[in-house]
């Protein structure tokens, strides 16, 4: 619990005004308990969450901050790793200089990117794909009509199974 929520418990189980604490021995005893316990969880410091980092330190003495134990330890190789508490730590604000390589590659890939857009096929192109669609507009016509077809030989076979039953009886 909250350390406000602990104070407003206690508050509510002395105070006998608010009607909500029932007149009973049984209750009585619990409520004694409660406020006991409640007391005792407020008389505690406060206490606040502890972080910290990994200060690794290689043999040649470079040093560098980790958040976890496992990358500290590989980083130092044989040198020595220590836990540090994040509040004994300053942050300094270090300017971003980005990497040359980095810099050159992004570059580049914007120029790919945008030189993909000006794409412009030639006039075979064009009449292929011009082509291929007319052929594929035709064959879909030759299937719609093949469908209505059998649609059709469907129904005089439905029609002709319908006669044939009722002849048989």
């Amino acid at each position: 619990m909250e350390r406000e929520e602990l104070e407003m418990a206690l508050e509510a189980l002395e105070n006998p005004n608010l009607g909500l604490v029932p007149h009973n021995g049984e209750w009585r005893s619990r409520q004694s308990i409660a406020i006991t316990a409640i007391k005792a969880a407020l008389a505690q410091p406060a206490q606040e969450p502890v972080a910290c980092v990994y200060k690794a330190t290689t043999k040649k003495g470079e040093t560098a901050h980790f958040g976890e134990y496992s990358a500290a330890k590989a980083w130092a190789g044989w040198g020595s790793v220590e836990q540090v508490p994040l509040k004994s730590l300053t942050l300094i604000e270090k300017p971003a200089k980005p990497c040359q390589t980095c810099e050159a590659l992004a570059r580049t890939v914007m120029l790919d990117q945008t030189s993909h857009d000006n794409f412009k096929p030639d006039y075979n192109t064009e009449a292929v794909l011009v082509e291929e669609m007319q052929r594929m507009a035709k064959r879909i016509e030759e299937l719609e009509a093949m469908l209505e077809r059998q649609t059709a030989r469907i129904v005089d076979l439905q029609t002709h199974i319908d006669n044939f039953d009722g002849e048989d009886r």
